[in-house]
């Protein structure tokens, strides 16, 4: 992998959820470089898209533009198509998608000369890449995308260099709160030349050191990090505006070395999407109600959320697990009891019952409860640790009940042996007789 490409002349983003009376507004972009009609050619004014250099009026004339898709798997007849024949050390000038109008960023992050709408906690990303030599190395084929506010402000970063055994995905977050910044290279690894979905997902909190970022590719989760935020906060680069920034666009970005001989060739995109959106601002379990709550027997677990979102609030993960929740914060678990759908779900509240019979009795389990509008991403999870009690048989209903062994099924109470329980029977019939409301 080459580690030149890196960031020249940084610029940067990433998310989780916050508590927040705002209302949500979901928000999403969709393109397929078809309609509503792109033409071949510079994307520049099209559709909302800016690409100042392609089209003359930035730092250089970039090799950015709709073109024929070649009859690539998935992808329609027409795709964005970028190489890194040209480049330059600019931001405003490179491609730009169309925007969102509801941006994502915490409470103090910046806009800039944009319009931020109704800010958001979460921001997802997706498009299909494809070499467009799919049988042949593009030697020094180089292209990064980052979630952006529209001028190079990035909040985050993956890259596709195109090496001898393929397309090598890297991911940069930056770690610590060090001047200057950390910049921390992840090799995601390398994938044939031919059509992969990538999906980035952040998810943004208030506060430095605690921000979000999923990379998905084909469709399973690679990588999570967290985003550029602390860069803007404490690298002296960033003085300037020493906050986050806002994302409600992407930059498709050709910079560092040029590689003349990708001219008229380098990646393909198509099926693009953006998203912001307020991630469920609330997940409470409502039984069992505290942590350390004993129970038994058929249990009833409940629980509600509200989103702040009528979209697609109809999917929910759970799972009940042996031990304590101590180690819930980032996996599923193996099931003991049941990981599903629930039985009961109406969009805000939740049920399902489980059986603890044959639990082992007096250990703790772990309850957790995942409601989201895309359950693969696990971003939002509570929990509730709960001990089993063995459930309560008895006491006997009369003596035939004691005989053939009948006696060493009770716990409620327990009895020696079958004597004992009858005359436990016995004792309480007296006691009923002699009840003076008889």
């Amino acid at each position: 992998m080459n580690i030149k490409k890196f960031l020249v002349g940084f610029s940067a983003s990433a998310i989780l959820m916050v508590s927040t009376a705002i209302p949500a507004l979901a928000d999403s972009v969709s393109v397929d470089f078809e309609n509503p009609p792109y033409t071949l050619g510079v994307i520049n004014g099209q559709d909302g898209w800016s690409s100042l250099g392609a089209a003359g009026s930035g730092c250089a004339v970039y090799d950015h533009e709709v073109d024929n898709s070649l009859s690539t798997t998935g992808f329609g007849l027409q795709s964005l198509r970028i190489s890194n024949a040209v480049t330059s050390g600019c931001f405003g000038d490179m491609t730009f998608t169309k925007p969102l109008i509801n941006s994502v960023g915490e409470a103090d992050a910046t806009a800039g000369t944009f319009s931020a709408g109704t800010k958001q906690t979460h921001f997802e990303m997706q498009f299909d890449i494809a070499s467009a030599v799919p049988g042949a190395q593009q030697p020094g084929l180089f292209m990064s995308v980052s979630p952006d506010r529209g001028d190079g402000s990035r909040m985050s970063y993956v890259g596709f260099d195109d090496v001898a055994g393929g397309i090598d995905i890297i991911f940069y977050d930056v770690q610590g709160t060090s001047n200057p910044a950390s910049f921390v290279l992840t090799d995601l690894g390398t994938y044939s030349r031919t059509p992969h979905t990538i999906k980035l997902v952040m998810d943004v909190v208030d506060g430095p050191s605690n921000d979000v970022v999923k990379v998905y590719i084909d469709g399973t989760l690679v990588h999570t990090g967290t985003s550029w935020e602390n860069y803007y906060r404490y690298d002296s680069e960033a003085s300037a505006e020493q906050s986050p920034r806002i994302v409600k666009s992407a930059i498709f970005r050709t910079g560092g070395g040029a590689a003349p001989g990708t001219a008229g060739n380098g990646y393909l995109i198509d099926n693009l999407s953006l998203l912001s959106s307020q991630y469920p601002t609330s997940g409470l379990i409502t039984n069992p109600a505290a942590n350390g709550d004993h129970v038994s027997g058929i249990v009833n677990l409940t629980a509600t959320y509200d989103d702040g979102d009528a979209v697609n609030d109809d999917a929910v993960q759970w799972a009940v697990r042996h031990g304590t929740c101590a180690a819930a914060t980032n996996t599923e678990f193996g099931n003991v009891d049941g990981h599903s759908d629930p039985s009961t779900w109406d969009g805000s509240s939740f049920s399902a019952s489980i059986d603890t019979t044959g639990l082992v009795y007096g250990d703790s389990y772990c309850f957790v409860f995942n409601p989201t509008d895309d359950p693969g991403q696990n971003n939002v999870r509570e929990t509730r640790t709960f001990i089993v009690d063995e459930p309560f048989i008895g006491p006997p209903a009369d003596k035939n009940e004691c005989k053939n062994g009948g006696w060493e099924t009770f716990n409620n109470p327990e009895f020696k042996n079958q004597g004992d329980c009858v005359s436990y029977v016995q004792s309480n019939e007296n006691a009923e007789g002699n009840r003076k409301d008889n």
